[in-house]
């Protein structure tokens, strides 16, 4: 068996080339080539696919690059709004604080007014208090003062009233001869500790009327002179 093979190469104008190349040389060409090209697709292989993989990759870091874009984007709106709100609740909050300092101030300038008003009632009812009572005092006074004249009015009417019964009581007895004993005025009665004697002016009236009507029918006179004649005087 031959250890070679023969390779002839025919061209147009009939020429023919023979070449010859040996078995073992081209089984190893042969393996060596097909070990060589599955290197190459190996190697093609593994070159694409990580070519591939790092384009997907950038893909995805460009995703998340963007991503992180719109994130730290949206992180800053948030961020804005946040502060704008912050802003705005200090401003309610500075216009709130200054709305309820002015309601206090307003409540304790009313609650100032307010008490000088009820001072100012308290006093005018105060005042009004103490005139009427004054009013009233000097009512009760001029009232007592014409209780007190009204008395001595009766007093001495009663005491007129008396002398001129005792006046003509006197003259009866000076007519039938008896002379009456006067008694002595006593001065500086009562005291501190001697009630003063209170007199009853009716009752002396109506006494010293009941004498008179018995005196007008009692047959009163001197005796006439001579002898008695009746035993009984």
């Amino acid at each position: 068996m031959s250890e070679r093979f023969h390779i002839i190469i025919t061209g147009d104008s009939g020429r023919s080339t023979s070449l010859q190349v040996s078995k073992k040389k081209f089984y190893f060409t042969t393996a060596f080539t097909f070990c060589f090209i599955i290197a190459i697709c190996v190697l093609n292989y593994f070159t694409i696919g990580s070519f591939y993989s790092k384009k997907l990759l950038s893909k995805k870091v460009d995703k998340l690059q963007m991503k992180l874009d719109q994130s730290e984007t949206a992180l800053g709106n948030y961020i804005s709004e946040i502060t704008h709100l912050k802003q705005q609740l200090d401003q309610e909050i500075a216009a709130l604080e200054y709305e309820r300092e002015t309601l206090l101030a307003n409540q304790s300038a009313e609650i100032a007014q307010l008490k000088q008003q009820h001072g100012q009632v308290i006093a005018a009812l105060e005042f009004k208090h103490e005139t009427l009572i004054a009013d009233q005092k000097v009512a009760f006074d001029l009232k007592n003062t014409t209780l007190q004249l009204d008395n001595i009015k009766i007093v001495s009417s009663a005491v007129n009233d008396l002398n001129e019964r005792s006046e003509l009581i006197e003259s009866v007895m000076e007519t039938i001869g008896i002379r009456l004993k006067k008694a002595k005025a006593q001065q500086n009665s009562g005291g501190p500790f001697i009630p003063d004697k209170e007199l009853s002016y009716d009752n002396l009236l109506r006494q010293v009327d009941d004498y008179l009507e018995t005196i007008r029918t009692i047959p009163l006179g001197r005796p006439v002179g001579g002898r008695i004649s009746s035993p009984f005087g």
